[in-house]
């Protein structure tokens, strides 16, 4: 039985990886578990970027509005997506969607540091 985390064999009949100890699942069940957290991790992703956006379309109205400066707040925010996806990276236990997510993660982090900072 293959460990959905780290790919390494193990015996048929453990519950745990012998490399990562991660609880392995039955190859019958793996191709679900793996689908469903995977879906999961990516409904995560794009539901943070909607939140977010709202977030951006109410500071914008209330800079509109000229209420008061409220730059920390969108630093913070600018902040949500970048952390959901290394979270997401982290936990993910497909090895492709994984390096997707950090390089995603690393570019989000690239744009935060030249549009926000600089």
């Amino acid at each position: 039985m293959n460990c959905i985390a780290c790919s390494t064999e193990n015996i048929p009949l453990a519950l745990f990886c012998k490399n990562c100890g991660a609880k392995l699942v039955p190859k019958k069940n793996q191709n679900n578990e793996d689908v469903d957290k995977i879906v999961n991790l990516f409904m995560l992703i794009i539901g943070s970027g909607l939140v977010v956006s709202l977030f951006y379309f109410f500071i914008n109205l209330i800079e509109y509005i000229d209420i008061y400066s409220i730059t920390p707040v969108r630093i913070i925010t600018s902040l949500v997506v970048p952390v959901v996806t290394l979270v997401a990276a982290i936990v993910m236990p497909h090895q492709k969607a994984k390096v997707f997510l950090f390089v995603a993660f690393t570019l989000e982090i690239i744009f935060f540091i030249r549009y926000s900072i600089l």
